[in-house]
């Protein structure tokens, strides 16, 4: 572990941590985290102003042997927008003004027909100080399986045990804000999010040699957190004129 401090005659102040971690045959990685107060100008004067910044780096690596079925990987990088402006010396910071995060986990188990994704994802613009985040996204599937048929059956199946069936279901909430908004409740109000999921129903007829028929019913259902409503109001009064103007009402 590695631990730094920075100080100015005019008050700025930083403090840096970081360390690099590994858990033999289990996981490695490292992270580090700088938080710094920075002042401009002279206190009395039309020039002073202080502004608090940070910067978090975090990447998190999974042993492939460590949790066979689980997969769990982390690569952060965000920071406040002004951060490399007021402390960086590195020419490549104040150049590329993109950040990307991504948190993942993906779980399969062993022997059945389920597995599951979940994911973190962050992208920043340190220039005009907007940030995406995508959190949390998730995706559950069931793969085909046939219900009806026997795992110790043998000789030609029935016509209802050919009976398929499968299922898929998607989470996904979004944000789209400012970093000087990102940990307050404004990231909640702001965020669009929706379910969806499908589950195809078929089974396989053969009535004749080489000939197949297969019917299928398929389920598909889709969930929003919010709608918007638009109405005709013929005798909407605007009052910004003073006058009713037929209009739409959002």
């Amino acid at each position: 572990m590695t631990l730094l401090g920075t100080i100015y005659t005019n008050g700025t102040w930083m403090l840096d941590g970081s360390s690099n971690y590994r858990r033999l045959y289990k996981y490695s990685g490292n992270f580090s985290i700088a938080y710094a107060s920075n002042i401009s100008g002279h206190i009395g004067l039309s020039d002073y102003s202080k502004s608090d910044n940070y910067h978090i780096v975090w990447s998190y690596n999974q042993d492939e042997k460590s949790m066979p079925g689980s997969r769990f990987s982390a690569s952060v990088n965000m920071s406040s927008s002004g951060f490399d402006k007021e402390n960086s010396y590195n020419i490549s910071d104040h150049i590329n003004s993109q950040r990307e995060s991504s948190i993942s986990y993906t779980k399969t188990w062993m022997g059945t027909p389920f597995n599951l994704s979940a994911s973190l994802n962050q992208s920043q613009n340190v220039t005009d100080k907007t940030v995406g985040l995508d959190f949390p996204k998730a995706n559950f599937n069931i793969s085909r399986i046939y219900p009806l048929k026997s795992n110790n059956s043998t000789g030609t199946s029935k016509w209802y045990q050919e009976l398929q069936f499968s299922y898929s279901a998607a989470i996904d909430n979004q944000v789209n804000t400012k970093d000087s908004l990102l940990f307050t409740k404004a990231v909640f109000k702001n965020m669009r999010s929706g379910f969806s999921h499908q589950a195809p129903l078929s089974f396989q007829l053969r009535p004749f040699t080489n000939f197949t028929i297969t019917p299928q019913v398929m389920y598909s259902g889709v969930l929003y957190t919010q709608e918007i409503n638009k109405t005709w109001v013929p005798n909407y009064f605007n009052s910004s004129l003073n006058q009713v103007v037929p209009s739409v009402v959002v």
